[in-house]
């Protein structure tokens, strides 16, 4: 039981909203264009949105079941693919990577506010850190891991991905912003 003897209830609204946002999240994988070994997909846009509204545990839920979907073989990652292997595949570290993505932006949104200001440099935040597991997942995964394949796999993985990934945080924290009083 939490502190204080108050206990939370997980309520029917609560679990409608976190599974409403699981859904968005898929078809926001179903965005997808094709640029080098990863595609451009919208999926961040619908993991910063989640947890810049929901916060940080519902938003962590929401991320947590969408890869759970995916993994057990839904096609709700990219391109339509679902099933474990994808974990192993080129994007496998980016899909881990909205783990800490999601908790750090719905941390950080909580303290700097869900203006736009405050959604704009926890999604930059975010992504920098998906770019870190993707980086290393590529790296050790599908090139032999030295020097060498970190900064192959940036030139790979984060390069050709800054300015859509900056479009996709600008519309994130438009999102957000607008509709966080419906929230």
């Amino acid at each position: 039981m939490p502190k204080g003897g108050k206990q939370k209830r997980v309520t029917v609204k609560g679990i409608s909203t976190v599974a409403l946002f699981t859904a968005f999240v898929a078809v926001c994988s179903f965005v997808s264009l094709p640029l080098g070994a990863v595609p451009v997909t919208f999926q961040s846009v619908g993991i910063i949105v989640a947890a810049g509204l929901l916060g940080t545990k519902k938003g962590l839920l929401v991320t947590l079941g969408y890869l759970a979907l995916g993994v057990v073989g839904l096609p709700v990652f990219s391109s339509f693919t679902g099933g474990y292997g994808v974990l192993l595949s080129p994007t496998g570290g980016f899909l881990i990577g909205f783990i800490p993505m999601s908790f750090i932006v719905g941390l950080l949104t909580s303290k700097w506010g869900r203006d736009f200001k405050g959604v704009a440099l926890s999604g930059v935040i975010g992504t920098l850190v998906l770019y870190l597991f993707g980086v290393i997942f590529y790296a050790n995964l599908h090139l032999d891991g030295c020097l060498s394949s970190y900064l192959a796999a940036i030139w790979i993985c984060v390069i050709p991905f800054l300015v859509p990934d900056l479009f996709k945080i600008v519309l994130s924290a438009l999102l957000v912003s607008r509709l966080k009083r419906f929230i």
